[in-house]
């Protein structure tokens, strides 16, 4: 979901801007709509698993509205509202029994 530069980044536990890295994800999930029918509510129940990863990530920063970004799919970047600075650091999590 990532452009390369900001995957980099993630590998290198650097801080992402969470405007580029929620305008990344909004564009990806759009993207796919190549066909010319497809319509935002389409694209929101074929690819069920990126908007609850959006809602997931958006309720981090805007704890109450988790739909804030989901409702930005299919505006252009440019046009993208984020009113608050932040920055995320992903880090990969070892699950039980892995060393």
């Amino acid at each position: 979901m990532l452009i390369e530069d900001r995957k980099a980044d993630l590998m290198r536990k650097i801080s992402i801007n969470g405007k580029d890295l929620f305008c990344d994800m909004i564009h990806e999930i759009y993207s796919p709509v190549i066909d010319g029918w497809s319509t935002i509510e389409v694209v929101l129940k074929e690819s069920a698993d990126a908007p609850d990863l959006l809602r997931f990530m958006t309720k981090q920063t805007f704890p109450e509205d988790e739909d804030y970004f989901v409702g930005q799919i299919g505006k252009n970047r440019a046009n993208i509202r984020f009113e608050k600075d932040c920055a995320f650091r992903i880090y990969k999590v070892k699950g039980e029994g892995t060393k």
